[in-house]
């Protein structure tokens, strides 16, 4: 079975072109058309190889889940939190660091002896404790206007507050609802018009080519390596000289199509198109 490999890559350093600005979708402009003899048929193209760093935010403008709003007797104040990639224990040190840096007013006690963020792995669900240190100035979550509160688990109607104050000698916790939502995405999707239709997933194609589950930790690279069975696409499209490609469009994406901010940093993978010839 005939079969050739290609390398693409998202870096402009390596040819890619029209790069989208959150890194997600790029171009290559061959200079050499790609097409298959016109005697091919049965053409498949795999994603056999590829290198995905995993570092999209989960929380960020776009999510609309980039603010909390906190207020004790003293007032109301407000913090937005950096487009990032977090998990419980960075998004509660961040918190501290953004609430007990606010320039104007911020809270009579610092944050982290008002609030304790933890998160219980059995139910997936959070609890915000409210601290007995802070207790004096009767600190409460206010829900308002930011999905902050779906992330973690909380909604709109959620209480703000325990039923029962803090005292010194017991704290009083808020559970969450729900299960929290971390993961904002679990899978990489490559998408690519090299194909007509791709993978169908249900009763949608949308030009995938591949999907990569995630299994390294925020901050870290993915790297992808194919087992058999592949998982393939066909590409009958580019068979024959009346088919061939200069310009190939690339793009990455969640599980449910949301285009995945790459932070500036620069994706790559390798693709084995392959088919079968008549006589």
């Amino acid at each position: 079975m005939p079969s050739e490999c290609f390398i693409f890559s998202s870096n402009p350093d390596n040819g890619a072109i029209n790069r989208s600005p959150d890194g997600s979708s790029f171009t290559v402009q061959l200079t050499t058309p790609l097409y298959l003899p016109d005697n091919a048929y049965n053409a498949k193209l795999e994603v056999i190889q590829a290198s995905i760093w995993n570092n999209s935010p989960n929380i960020s403008k776009e999510y609309k889940n980039n603010t909390l709003t906190v207020k004790d007797d003293d007032g109301t104040y407000s913090v937005t939190i950096p487009d990032g990639l977090y998990d419980i224990d960075i998004l509660y040190d961040t918190l501290a660091i953004l609430f007990d840096n606010l320039e104007i007013s911020r809270p009579r006690f610092p944050f982290k002896d008002m609030f304790d963020i933890e998160g219980n792995e059995a139910t997936n669900r959070i609890y915000i404790v409210f601290k007995n240190q802070g207790s004096d100035s009767n600190p409460e979550i206010l829900w308002a206007d930011s999905l902050i509160d779906d992330f973690l688990g909380f909604d709109a109607v959620s209480p703000t507050k325990p039923l029962n104050p803090s005292s010194p000698s017991h704290e009083y916790s808020l559970i969450a609802e729900n299960p929290a939502k971390f993961n904002a995405y679990n899978s990489f999707v490559i998408k690519s018009n090299l194909v007509n239709t791709g993978i169908q997933t249900n009763n949608d194609f949308n030009n995938t080519i591949a999907q990569i589950q995630i299994s390294s930790n925020p901050g870290e690279i993915q790297n992808f390596r194919a087992t058999e069975p592949n998982i393939f696409s066909l590409c009958n499209n580019l068979i024959g000289s009346n088919s061939s490609r200069f310009s190939i469009d690339f793009s990455l994406t969640s599980e449910t199509g949301i285009p995945l901010d790459t932070r500036g940093e620069y994706y790559d993978f390798t693709i084995m198109i392959s088919w079968l010839e008549s006589e």
